[in-house]
């Protein structure tokens, strides 16, 4: 998603919130930025950054990709294992699917979606799962699903009126256990942990 932004705006237009690293040095970074810098940008991305829109001038609008959450938490655990310049990824090498889900070592693992929609709340319950919907009508132009993902860019291109939105898959894990390959107790649990998320995600 993030090239087929890329291609949509030159370079000095975008600008990306590493939420890899210190999300919020990340935020307090660009709201650094001069004005004039602000005012160029037609394309902000990264994990979690809803709340940004009151540092833009003019009208701003968010798309996401919502997921499955028992997808995203296997996904998660394999990109981390793999991945060695993550946080966490000491911590999952050395644990099962399952011990990562219930070591709390992530919090990444815990409705993140419902989460990150309401601006980075540390706890999800009915309040902030009320309040992801409404910013889901309010703020945001395309919600579109993983799970779809080219229906999804096609509506994102009819909606900004972007060019050319071909892509090849990046960054996908292999060999890997989708949700139906996970034991239903374990798939119980992370259902049970991602209770907001998956009513979003319906």
């Amino acid at each position: 998603l993030r090239r087929i932004i890329s291609r949509q705006y030159s370079h000095s237009q975008t600008y990306h919130i590493n939420s890899s690293q210190d999300l919020g040095g990340a935020i307090r970074e660009f709201n650094n930025l001069p004005e004039p810098d602000r005012e160029s940008i037609k394309a902000l991305w990264g994990h979690g950054v809803f709340g940004l829109h009151s540092y833009l001038p003019g009208k701003t609008e968010y798309v996401t990709l919502l997921r499955n959450p028992v997808e995203r938490v296997i996904s998660n655990y394999y990109y981390v294992r793999r991945n060695q310049r993550h946080r966490h990824h000491e911590a999952a090498r050395q644990m099962s699917l399952r011990q990562y889900v219930n070591s709390g070592v992530n919090k990444a693992l815990d409705n993140q979606m419902v989460r990150n929609i309401v601006g980075g709340t540390e706890e999800a319950d009915a309040e902030t799962f009320q309040q992801a919907k409404e910013n889901l009508d309010e703020h945001f132009g395309v919600v579109g699903l993983v799970e779809h993902f080219e229906k999804s860019i096609l509506l994102m291109r009819q909606h900004f009126g972007w060019g050319d939105v071909s892509y090849r898959k990046r960054n996908v894990s292999s060999n890997r256990p989708g949700k139906e390959d996970l034991q239903a107790s374990l798939r119980a649990e992370i259902e049970q942990r991602n209770h907001w998320d998956r009513k979003l995600y319906e």
